[in-house]
């Protein structure tokens, strides 16, 4: 039996950040995008800064909501 029985892959289609910071908003991203069967096309760092505030702005606003 091998080590590891997985296999690994490298993704050429799907987005890569620079940013080291950005892995946890890319992976959430990443989640959504499957979950609601969209592809991953414009996901890049150009656009992550906005999708971060709007990812803590969702969290925020359920925070209060929940609070009430």
């Amino acid at each position: 039996m091998r080590k590891y029985p997985h296999r690994l892959y490298e993704a050429q289609e799907d987005p890569q950040n620079e940013n080291p910071g950005d892995c946890g908003v890319y992976s959430l991203m990443y989640i959504e995008c499957l979950t609601l069967g969209r592809n991953f096309v414009g996901l890049n760092d150009q656009i992550i800064t906005p999708l971060r505030l709007k990812l803590a702005a969702n969290i925020y606003e359920e925070v209060i909501e929940t609070a009430e």
